[in-house]
């Protein structure tokens, strides 16, 4: 899988980069910044449904869940994908061959849906299938 540092067109974003959005060090904001600050311009930044869920779980107040849900719900920022029936089938197709948790697949099985190229993410556990490169903050904010 490749890991890139520029980039460009459409990237799916996993809850943790949200979770580093609002809540993350300062070794990363920058890089978040650069997914977040280009509204309108040449990256389209998707998610899914699922991300609500997985941030609003975490929140550890009802202002940090209404700061998720302000960010979440700015279309101009991302789009956030439903969790449809043939995405939870893909996730399940998707987990069974690779052996991805079902949340896990269910944000690989909706990017693919969506048409992203790049997955932005930092979970070091995470699978992807072929044709879907991964993103890493790391890579983008060294220490």
């Amino acid at each position: 899988m490749a890991v890139i540092t520029e980039p460009s067109g459409s990237i799916y974003l996993d809850s943790n980069i949200f979770i580093y959005a609002l809540e993350g060090s300062g070794r990363y904001r920058n890089a978040v910044e650069r997914l977040f600050g280009d509204p309108g311009g040449s990256l389209a930044t998707i998610t899914s449904e699922l991300t609500i869920g997985e941030c609003l779980i975490g929140a550890g107040s009802s202002e940090l869940a209404a700061l998720y849900l302000d960010l979440l719900g700015d279309e101009e920022v991302v789009r956030t994908v439903p969790v449809t029936r043939s995405i939870i089938e893909a996730a399940a197709r998707f987990g069974k061959e690779s052996g991805a948790k079902l949340g896990d697949a269910i944000h690989v099985a909706t990017a693919v849906a969506a048409g992203c190229m790049t997955f932005a993410s930092n979970d070091i556990r995470l699978k992807l299938p072929r044709g879907l490169r991964k993103l890493d903050l790391r890579d983008l904010a060294p220490e």
